[in-house]
């Protein structure tokens, strides 16, 4: 059998959507420029939407140091925050779910003029594979966002039986009997 998509988005659901979504409609209300949402059907809520952009940071940033590049993802990922608590209908994220910096997968790109940041999320405590929320920003307005395959049920998440350094030496230990 083919496996499912993450995500299902189709373009008359998503129209439908955001006729219709308070939030949605609340967000272009407060950003106006030209927005463009996928809505994903398994999980009833907006995917990800991408634009003419919304002053985030500022534009001329700079990444030219190890410490500026620190200092810069930090502003991008308190600028995400806020976006986050300010638009909580958009992303809808329930409790329970904690998103952490996935530092990896965040960075900055040109010297500072393109910005990338990925939230994980972790539920009690363990990373859920996939799943997060993604900021992208170009010359300091957030061009792009997302809310990939975050679900309501993620905070019905069941409670893990084993610590995560547990889980490791228990693998290890499998490791070295193979």
């Amino acid at each position: 059998a083919k496996p499912l998509p993450i995500v299902d988005v189709d373009p008359v659901a998503t129209a439908t959507w955001a006729a219709g979504d308070p939030a949605w409609q609340a967000f272009v209300a407060a950003h106006p420029g030209t927005w463009h949402p996928r809505f994903d059907r398994r999980s009833g809520r907006l995917s990800f939407a991408w634009g003419s952009g919304l002053p985030f940071i500022p534009a001329d940033l700079s990444a030219d140091t190890p410490e500026a590049r620190a200092k810069g993802l930090d502003l991008v990922e308190r600028a995400a925050r806020a976006f986050l608590a300010e638009h909580a209908g958009l992303a809808r994220i329930p409790g329970g779910v904690e998103l952490v910096r996935d530092d990896f997968r965040s960075g900055e790109l040109d010297g500072g003029r393109r910005w990338y940041l990925r939230l994980a999320a972790r539920v009690n405590g363990v990373p859920v594979d996939g799943i997060a929320a993604t900021f992208h920003v170009n010359f300091g307005s957030l061009v792009q966002f997302g809310f990939g395959a975050i679900t309501d049920s993620m905070g019905r998440a069941p409670v893990p039986r084993l610590s995560a350094d547990d889980a490791a030496l228990l693998a290890r230990q499998a490791l070295a009997k193979a």
